[in-house]
């Protein structure tokens, strides 16, 4: 009966520390790709940043002047003359 005891309390010990183990494993995966995800996602705002800087929108035409108003982080007046 002895046996028997030592047997379990040593299979019980070696599935703690695989528990553990993975336990571990898991914090460090689950942080891995939240820190891919963010980087992933800074790099798509960023294209879209891009794309945006290239798109002008005319908010105002008088006889001879067009105000273009490009999107992007700050927005730029342009005139232009026709």
């Amino acid at each position: 009966m002895e046996r028997g005891q030592e047997e379990f309390d040593n299979i019980s010990k070696m599935i703690k520390k695989e528990m553990e183990r993975f336990e571990v494993n898991r914090v460090k995966d689950f942080k891995a790709i939240i820190i891919q995800y963010m980087e992933n996602l800074m790099t798509h705002q960023q294209q879209v940043r891009d794309v945006q800087s290239c798109i002008s929108v005319p908010v105002w035409v008088s006889e001879n002047t067009i105000i273009l108003m490009t999107a992007g982080l700050a927005t730029v007046a342009r005139y232009l003359t026709l």
